[in-house]
């Protein structure tokens, strides 16, 4: 109902002032980066976090009463893809499927992660297998999660090896991205 007042009004607005001016309501009502009267944010959202370029856009996607929606984009310096997050819930617990990217293009690696709202702080931690890609595309080896914490690796060979958040968090994955 409320999107049906604002076309009506855009109607009837655009009947009566110039088109550099209508442009001008067509951005103040469709635009980006709206809150809600709440104060949360709504809609679709860039982000432009770099000092140095304020056009360069880091990341992007829409909010629904002040919760991250839909597909999120995140993006490197030089404006290539990052992480792709898709979310498929709207609750204060959510579970999403994340995709990183090496600089190349290639898939880095991709798995599902939870993200726990609550009125105190927001937890964000990644479950299940992760599949980690070499740049050329190869799997190097996928990794099991429980609650945040890495548990395993599987290796294409087939062999496992126990996994440790000091390991993992020291390896060169990391650096690499």
């Amino acid at each position: 109902m409320n999107i049906i007042l604002r076309l009506g009004l855009l109607i009837l607005l655009g009947l009566a002032i110039k088109p550099t001016a209508q442009a001008q309501i067509l951005k103040n009502v469709f635009g980006k980066n709206k809150l809600n009267k709440e104060k949360e944010h709504v809609g679709r959202w860039n982000y432009k976090e770099d000092k140095n370029d304020p056009d360069l856009i880091t990341s992007k996607g829409r909010y629904k009463n002040g919760k991250q929606v839909k597909k999120w984009k995140y993006f490197y310096p030089n404006g290539q893809l990052y992480l792709v997050e898709k979310y498929d819930s709207k609750k204060d617990f959510r579970i999403l499927n994340a995709t990183y990217y090496h600089r190349n293009g290639q898939i880095a690696h991709t798995g599902k992660a939870v993200q726990e709202n609550t009125k105190d702080r927001i937890h964000y931690y990644w479950i299940g297998d992760w599949k980690y890609y070499n740049p050329d595309g190869s799997l190097r080896k996928t990794v099991v999660y429980e609650n945040g914490w890495p548990i395993k690796a599987i290796y294409p060979d087939g062999h496992e090896e126990a996994e440790t958040a000091e390991r993992y968090q020291s390896g060169p994955q990391l650096k690499s991205l």
